[in-house]
């Protein structure tokens, strides 16, 4: 269920013409950690592993608490506005 996913499989669907029922996954929940107050997601997690103060322990608690939930990217991408 991510960007180029979800229209490339409707556009399957609509080439053969065959019928579908598209159910999305939707989108995966804000990461959390106890390092930081805001909603946080992969590219928050970037942007740690790029700073050369941070520590491997800040860095990997970024890390697992990125993407915590199952889903697409939480941004408003394309497979998130259709």
């Amino acid at each position: 269920n991510c960007d180029k996913i979800t229209p490339g499989m409707l556009m399957a669907a609509m080439r053969l013409n065959i019928p579908v029922i598209f159910v999305s996954g939707g989108p995966m929940e804000a990461g959390k950690t106890r390092l930081s107050e805001h909603k946080l997601d992969l590219v928050d997690a970037m942007v740690i592993a790029a700073d050369p103060t941070a520590t491997d322990e800040m860095v990997e608690e970024y890390e697992r608490s990125a993407c915590p939930t199952c889903g697409s990217c939480s941004g408003m991408f394309t497979a998130n506005s259709m």
